[in-house]
C-alpha cells in the first residue's frame, strides 16, 4: 500500500509540474465561465450557460483552453484528494505501528510476569514440601519428648515410693 501511495505522489508531482507549466502559458480570461460552458458543451447538455456561451463569435482556442483548464481543475481535485487519503494512510500506518509496538510491550510484559508467576509457583511447591518434612519430623519429635516425659513421671514415682519406704523403715 506504501508502494502503491509512493507510485501516486510520483504520478502527482509529475501532473503537477506539467499543471503548473500550463497554467504559465494561460491567459487571464474568466476561465471559470468558460470551462463551464466547455463542460456543458462536451457533455452534450443544453445548460443555461452553455446557450448563452454558444454565440457565433466563440473562439475554437478559447473552447479548447476552457477544456483544458477543467482538466487541469479535475487533476487538482484528483491530487488534493491523493494528498488527503495519503496523509490519512500515513497516520493509519503510524498508528499500525504503535499498536503493534504496545502489543510486543504488553507480550513481554506478560511473559515476564508468567515467569514470574511460575518461580513463585514453583518455591511455593518447595516450601510446602518442606513444611510436610518439618511437620513429619514435629510430630516424631513430639513422640520421643511424650515417651521421655511418661518415663520421667514412671521414674519419679518409684523414687517417690522409695523415698517412702526408707521413711517408713527409719522410725
Amino acid at each position: 500500500m506504501v508502494s502503491f501511495l509512493h507510485d501516486a505522489s510520483a504520478q502527482r508531482q509529475a501532473s503537477r509540474s506539467a499543471a503548473a507549466q500550463q497554467e504559465a502559458n494561460a491567459d487571464a480570461a474568466p476561465v471559470a465561465r468558460d470551462a463551464y460552458v466547455a463542460a456543458g458543451r462536451e457533455a452534450g447538455r443544453n445548460t443555461p450557460a452553455a446557450e448563452e456561451g454558444a454565440d457565433a463569435n466563440a473562439d475554437p482556442a478559447a473552447s479548447e483552453f476552457a477544456a483544458q483548464s477543467v482538466a487541469l481543475r479535475a487533476a487538482a481535485m484528483s491530487v488534493a484528494t491523493l494528498d488527503r487519503i495519503e496523509a490519512a494512510a500515513a497516520k493509519v500506518e503510524a498508528d499500525i505501528v504503535l499498536a503493534l509496538q504496545a502489543h510486543a510491550e504488553l507480550q513481554a510484559g506478560a511473559g515476564a510476569a508468567a515467569e514470574v508467576a511460575v518461580n513463585a509457583a514453583q518455591d511455593a511447591w518447595v516450601a510446602a514440601g518442606t513444611a510436610v518434612e518439618a511437620d513429619k519430623k514435629a510430630r516424631n519429635t513430639l513422640r520421643v519428648i511424650a515417651r521421655y516425659a511418661v518415663t520421667i513421671t514412671v521414674l519419679v514415682v518409684i523414687e517417690i515410693i522409695i523415698f517412702v519406704l526408707f521413711a517408713t523403715a527409719a522410725h
